[in-house]
């Protein structure tokens, strides 16, 4: 599973900086292509943090 999936990270707007949130959740990487288009990270001017 570990193979086939990737920690989900993003960057959100702080107070000073972008700060990057680290949620335990494994995603696929569709599901990151997915978020990364999705109206929730548009309206809250979310970034998709990917290796």
């Amino acid at each position: 599973m570990k193979r086939t999936t990737k920690l989900l990270r993003f960057s959100a707007p702080g107070v000073d900086a972008m700060q990057e949130q680290k949620p335990s959740v494994r995603v696929s990487q569709r599901a990151v292509n997915e978020l990364k288009d999705s109206w929730i990270f548009n309206k809250y001017s979310l970034v998709m943090n990917t290796k």
